[in-house]
């Protein structure tokens, strides 16, 4: 998104970042498994794609029934450690599987999408290609939560002092799935 305001500035009316990450990602703030899968064990070759297909595995296996994932151990530690605020939803059925719907379909391609993501994850290592100084002012808002474990607060920081103008929001407490709790606000932004 980020990458559109600098390059498509003339069609661009409004951009909202959410838990987005500065380019490169800093990794500073997340927990020690992530931070390795980040600094190099996700883009390996070998280990790389084994890894990304674990966590493909997972996430279908979680998806093809959400009731029983959040029964489980894994989704009962998930609902007691995660950001209060996005807790309530996935209490709620039907985002639940708007949710699973939409982590399988990042899946779908199979073995191609294993190398989109390792790719994915090769270029967020990597800074900007373009000069996002010349972003016109006051067009990005950044949007992001203090208890974000998947991409740090200290992303938007970086985001923030770069992108001139941009509209900085940080939600003591959010995690990376802030909007759930903020789809109005959203709207009136985008909308306005």
């Amino acid at each position: 998104m980020i990458t559109c305001a600098a390059l498509l500035a003339e069609r661009v009316t409004r951009a909202v970042v959410i838990s987005g990450s500065s380019l490169p990602i800093d990794t500073s703030g997340m927990p020690r498994m992530n931070k390795l899968f980040w600094k190099g064990l996700g883009t390996m070759p070998i280990v790389g794609t084994w890894l990304q297909k674990q966590q493909r595995d997972m996430i279908l296996k979680m998806a093809k029934d959400l009731d029983a994932f959040m029964a489980s151990r894994q989704g009962r530690k998930m609902l007691e450690n995660g950001p209060k605020d996005e807790v309530k939803f996935y209490l709620d059925p039907e985002i639940r599987n708007a949710f699973g719907r939409s982590s399988v379909e990042s899946y779908r391609q199979g073995s191609d999408g294993i190398r989109a993501m390792t790719q994915e994850m090769k270029l967020m290592k990597k800074g900007w290609e373009v000069d996002l100084s010349k972003i016109p002012s006051g067009l990005v808002y950044l949007w992001h939560g203090t208890a974000d474990k998947n991409v740090p607060v200290s992303n938007a920081y970086k985001n923030a002092k770069v992108i001139p103008g941009a509209h900085l929001e940080i939600f003591e407490g959010g995690g990376h799935g802030l909007f759930l709790g903020n789809l109005e606000k959203l709207g009136e932004i985008l909308n306005s």
